[in-house]
């Protein structure tokens, strides 16, 4: 029917966005980002990051965000980052949990050339992790959380906030995002001071977390293959945008639950 019809044709678009965006960033690492950061910027970000009050806005407004995001790492360009911060920093502070993930996301990326610390990002994660704490539904608000430590941990080096270390440090351990989680494991110990008594503290806390968890909501997704058109780029981009791979880890995953 007309329903059918209409889903298949979305569903169309996803993958085909989705592909866009993973020749997009793989263009802007391999060659000159800066121009295509601009070119796509104007061109495909700016409508996608307009509006997100219906649902399916507010999933292109996050694929748009996750994809300029993966530019901002590969090229340091001033319009880009004008159209990003402020639409990062809102998305960080949405009650929907899908931009919020987007948001945090985005925050984390600038973060790693020091451009999103001095301009509003630590206090928005910091925000965002005491109004949206965990539900322990490994649902989209607990990857949204975990998505914002890891964030603050990659705002850190560059932005030694007390309060974005605070917040950081009481979001561990992650466990949703096994990538994003070693990244932010990695780094808190890294921050720790100099003892080997705090060093050792710390990684038995991280040793004594649950082993058994709630199955993560990527794996769930891939397998139903429901998921948000952002979060299958990202959940997809681990696995080198191998289909087989991916469900082959989203199954262990959800064996090993």
């Amino acid at each position: 029917d007309d329903d059918d019809d209409d889903d298949a044709a979305l569903d169309a678009e996803r993958e085909i966005l989705d592909c866009c965006a993973a020749g997009l960033a793989a263009c802007a690492r391999a060659g000159n980002a800066a121009g295509l950061a601009r070119d796509v910027a104007s061109a495909l970000l700016a409508p996608r990051l307009g509006h997100a009050a219906t649902s399916l806005e507010r999933e292109f407004f996050a694929w748009a965000l996750c994809l300029g995001a993966d530019l901002s790492e590969a090229a340091s360009d001033a319009s880009l980052d004008r159209l990003l911060q402020p639409a990062a920093l809102a998305a960080a502070a949405s009650r929907a949990p899908e931009l919020r993930q987007a948001g945090v996301w985005a925050l984390g990326a600038l973060a790693t050339t020091g451009r999103a610390a001095p301009n509003g990002g630590p206090e928005a994660l910091v925000e965002a992790l005491a109004r949206f704490p965990r539900n322990g539904e490994a649902g989209p608000h607990d990857m949204a959380f975990e998505n914002a430590v890891a964030a603050a941990f990659r705002c850190l080096p560059f932005c030694r906030d007390e309060a974005l270390a605070r917040a950081a440090f009481a979001g561990l351990p992650l466990f949703l995002d096994v990538a994003a989680a070693r990244e932010a494991h990695a780094t808190a110990l890294a921050l720790l001071p100099e003892s080997a008594y705090e060093r050792a503290r710390f990684a038995e806390a991280l040793r004594a977390a649950p082993v058994a968890v709630p199955p993560p909501p990527w794996a769930l997704g891939v397998l139903r293959n429901d998921l948000p058109a952002a979060a299958a780029a990202r959940a997809f981009r681990r696995f080198g945008f191998d289909a087989a791979a991916a469900r082959s880890a989203a199954q262990k995953a959800l064996d090993d639950a």
